[in-house]
């Protein structure tokens, strides 16, 4: 006689799988879904990773092609395919035939959540699809696209000019990312410089296109908002841009690096 089995412990392999970092709505809302009264608006997601978890993977494909949010349900089921993979593997069964299909079925769901990527990066504008990556979705732990790109570890999806583009853009901060690196260290240590950089032309309006608004003149805030920063203002980006605190951290441990050796080599 089977076991019957509880949405909180599927929600439990799921926060296992991937490595702790998400909390199933199976978990957050226990009672809810053990006493029955929870209803599914979208439960497409869901069977997805249920039938990857069951290793069904005609089946999986066709729930997710109804899914919501394809590209986060194809990363997670990719992910999967690779524990499930890994375990195979760890349990010594040595059963070629099984980890060829495990292999296939993650690099499957893998090259289909790249080429939706692909398919929004060429047809909708930056914004647009860096809103993709940056939304948090609440069926899958309020993670974000690009949160779970990086705990599953799906590396031809995280290598997506996408991705990489989006990464760059965090990496820059609010410094225009064709800046090159000599320059950002240049200015690095000659603090007036910064002020002459070419920055973002869209600064300050990361949250703007999502949730226009408009004054009692009518005039809409967007356009004090995208207002270029005054040379204050410049310094502070510049000096809160992730890749100056890098060079800046380089810098100083080079400087202390030196000091260090003259001590020794003096004393």
């Amino acid at each position: 006689m089977f076991q019957e089995i509880q949405l909180s412990e599927v929600g439990s392999l799921l926060a296992r799988i991937m490595q702790g970092s998400y909390t199933s709505i199976f978990n957050t809302h226990k009672k809810k879904y053990e006493n029955g009264a929870a209803t599914f608006d979208n439960p497409f997601d869901l069977m997805t990773v249920y039938c990857a978890l069951d290793n069904c993977q005609d089946m999986a494909l066709l729930f997710w092609k109804k899914s919501r949010t394809p590209m986060a349900t194809g990363i997670i089921a990719h992910r999967i395919y690779n524990y499930l993979d890994m375990m195979e593997s760890k349990w010594a069964r040595m059963d070629e035939e099984m980890t060829e299909q495990l292999e296939k079925a993650a690099s499957d769901f893998e090259s289909l959540s790249y080429g939706l990527m692909t398919m929004c990066y060429h047809n909708y504008e930056k914004k647009e699809w860096v809103n993709i990556l940056e939304v948090k979705m609440i069926d899958w732990g309020n993670l974000s696209l690009f949160e779970i790109g990086q705990i599953t570890g799906a590396k031809n999806f995280l290598s997506h000019a996408a991705y990489q583009s989006y990464l760059t853009d965090i990496w820059m901060g609010e410094v225009h990312p064709s800046t090159p690196f000599f320059l950002l260290a240049f200015c690095a240590v000659l603090p007036p410089l910064p002020i002459f950089l070419k920055y973002n032309s869209k600064f300050g309006k990361k949250n703007a296109d999502l949730n226009p608004r408009t004054d009692k003149s009518g005039t809409d805030k967007d356009d004090q908002v995208g207002k270029k920063p005054n040379p204050l203002r410049r310094l502070q980006l510049f000096y809160t841009s992730p890749a100056v605190k890098f060079i800046l951290n380089g810098i100083t441990y080079l400087i202390f690096l030196g000091l260090y050796i003259c001590s020794i080599l003096e004393g």
